[in-house]
């Protein structure tokens, strides 16, 4: 379900300066290691590198622009890559389940899971900057009743303990990694002998 929001509506975004600061350590990663493949390899495996992270990059930094959390007298929704809001009736919110989930290298992130009279997930939240002021705001907003664990966990210990719905990348988070950095390792390695192949 979806609801227009107007300008009375409380939007929560990513900041300027989260925002910059995304773009700015994206680019400079990109620049520095298409820099180290064109001194390597020359231009072709320069090429294929910006390519690569220009898939990552360009779909992140639309997610960042576009992303948004609106909370109205009525609703509460979240909006994605597309800009698109994915709204509920705030009278369907009975519970919500706060948690900080642990990922691997990176800081715990604050969740807000939003629960129905059934017990059932009707809606996830996360901050769009790294401070948990704008969950903050949410919860006093609602006004319903908000349970979940003292200090950070990992997303099997919440999904058994709470009713979340979670990925399987979010219970599973080190075998996930393993599988991307393995895939990763697995093209790397195929694109340079690809290029030293057609270079020789």
């Amino acid at each position: 379900m979806t609801a227009p929001h107007s300008s009375s509506d409380l939007v929560f975004r990513a900041s300027a300066a989260t925002r910059f600061g995304l773009m700015a350590a994206g680019g400079g990663i990109s620049v520095l290691f298409m820099g180290l493949a064109w001194w390597q390899e020359g231009w072709g495996l320069a090429a294929i590198m910006g390519g690569c992270f220009a898939a990552i990059l360009i779909p992140t930094f639309i997610y960042v622009r576009n992303a948004y959390t609106a909370v109205t007298s009525t609703h509460v929704g979240r909006a994605g890559i597309t800009g698109r809001l994915r709204a509920v009736p705030r009278a369907h919110i009975a519970a919500a389940v706060r948690a900080r989930l642990l990922q691997p290298r990176t800081p715990a992130l604050d969740n807000l899971f939003l629960i129905d009279h059934h017990g059932r997930q009707l809606l996830r939240l996360i901050p769009h900057n790294r401070n948990g002021d704008q969950i903050d705001q949410i919860v006093a907003l609602l006004g319903v009743p908000v349970t979940g664990p003292d200090e950070p966990v990992w997303g099997k210990q919440l999904a058994r303990e709470y009713p979340v719905d979670l990925a399987l990348y979010e219970r599973r988070p080190y075998l996930f990694s393993l599988s991307i950095a393995g895939v990763t390792c697995v093209v790397i390695f195929a694109v340079i002998v690809a290029v030293v192949w057609s270079a020789s």
